[in-house]
């Protein structure tokens, strides 16, 4: 996500809401759990995927959260390069000997080397024949500049909105400090390639907080996006979103995106403005428009949740204030009873009840599954040999239902199982009543590109 020219606009319906109330983002995310259970969820899936690569072996968190390493697996499981072609990053190669409780500022002479990826393709969006440049130790001048700068970003980020600062900042691995001179209109980026990195632009310490949390807030999402059901392929070729303030046309993925991370300006705006800092903010600044904007961008998707995931819609209506809707049961045509089986995978329970489902091959599969067809795919991985109705119904016995809903939902359950491939009858196809109904689809980890 690159951030180029944000001028502000102030086209808007007075009845739009307006995010940016203290604390609302950080109480929307917590709709989904703790930061530290999504830190771990989104652990969980990479190092699942190393094991299906490459077979057991424990990886360091250190390496593992790296974003040279979520690139790499990355490019694998997409099927861009084969699973011979993945090599892990030594600690010496990205030079981190642990874990570190704070982003770490790039240092490195070859870090535009090791970063290579990402600095190309923020430059293919801002039409850059070259890799944006980064301002590092080659130049030791100018890196212990920049990186007083980000500290001290980072100090008034925290200052200023403590609670979203933890929330979002933690997600974020590395910080590039962008060499203006090689940097074209760049003010801030982010890359889908290399997840965990951002790249700010020198400036004000207030400047550079508000790049850091808009990127930070991109990093957030892609980890929900990772972890949650948030986009649905129906919404690929959907109309998009054409913003008030801009005369372009946004698919829903990057519609999305820009609104969380409005939202999450918003609640900086309204701890700058009116203060001392607000002195300081650059031409490129979007922070007086924050709320307006995502009002704008909710309203659309609200009205368009068909196109959203179910996760996305509970985000999009938390963070707009509405309440905790009550959680739907899917009903539709179903498989017929008989017995199944479960497919060759590797289930990781998380704690919240869902479950990380892996598939091999080439390139291995990666599901996330929750409720009613976690718990029945738990109880068909664990049976000896195949496993009826009343077996599978076991995993949903616990819930003081009636009989008739256990069996209906464990029906519901198994269709969309047998239709994600996770499951199949034990004799002959599964006789489906009417049309089926979708299954489970890997939840995809783009984020949407440009605000």
């Amino acid at each position: 996500m690159t951030g180029r020219g944000r001028v502000e606009a102030d086209e808007r319906a007075a009845d739009q809401p307006e995010p940016g109330r203290p604390g609302g983002v950080v109480a929307a995310h917590a709709r989904f759990g703790s930061r530290a259970q999504l830190l771990a969820d989104r652990r969980a899936l990479y190092a699942l995927a190393v094991e299906l690569i490459r077979g057991p072996g424990a990886v360091p968190r250190s390496i593992l959260d790296h974003p040279v390493t979520r690139f790499r697996i990355g490019e694998v499981l997409s099927g861009r390069r084969p699973p011979t072609a993945l090599r892990l990053p030594t600690e010496r190669e990205i030079g981190v000997d642990g874990v570190r409780p704070e982003p770490v500022v790039v240092a490195g002479p070859g870090a535009e080397r090791l970063l290579e990826p990402a600095l190309r393709s923020v430059a293919a969006e801002v039409s850059s024949p070259t890799p944006v440049g980064l301002v590092t130790a080659a130049d030791p001048p100018a890196h212990r500049r920049a990186r007083a700068q980000v500290g001290a970003a980072l100090d008034l980020a925290r200052r200023l909105v403590p609670e979203l600062f933890d929330d979002l900042v933690g997600h974020v691995a590395l910080i590039a400090v962008l060499d203006p001179d090689r940097s074209a209109s760049v003010v801030s980026a982010s890359s889908r390639h290399m997840p965990g990195l951002v790249m700010v632009r020198p400036g004000t310490p207030v400047e550079i907080a508000e790049s850091i949390l808009h990127e930070a807030a991109h990093q957030r999402l892609f980890d929900m996006a990772m972890t949650r059901d948030l986009l649905r392929a129906t919404g690929d070729g959907a109309p998009g979103f054409r913003p008030s303030w801009r005369s372009t046309t946004w698919p829903v993925e990057q519609t999305l995106a820009a609104f969380h991370a409005y939202a999450c300006l918003a609640e900086l705006a309204e701890a700058v403005l009116g203060g001392p800092e607000a002195a300081e903010l650059g031409e490129h600044t979007v922070l007086p428009s924050a709320a307006r904007r995502a009002g704008e961008i909710g309203s659309w998707l609200a009205a368009h949740a068909d196109l959203l995931g179910a996760d996305a819609e509970r985000l999009v209506g938390a963070v707009l204030g509405a309440p905790e809707p009550e959680p739907v049961h899917r009903t539709g045509p179903v498989v017929r009873a008989g017995a199944y089986r479960a497919q060759e995978c590797r289930i990781v329970s998380t704690g919240d009840g869902r479950c990380l489902v892996g598939l091999p091959g080439t390139p291995p599969a990666l599901f996330w599954l929750g409720g009613d067809e976690a718990a029945v795919l738990r109880v068909l991985h664990a049976a000896a040999g195949p496993a009826g109705l009343e077996q599978l119904a076991e995993g949903l016995a616990d819930q003081q239902l009636t009989d008739d809903v256990v069996l209906g939902r464990t029906l519901a359950a198994l269709t969309g199982l047998v239709h994600s491939e996770l499951a199949a009858p034990v004799h002959s196809d599964p006789q489906v009543v009417g049309s089926p109904i979708v299954g489970i689809a890997p939840d995809r980890a783009d984020p949407a590109t440009e605000m």
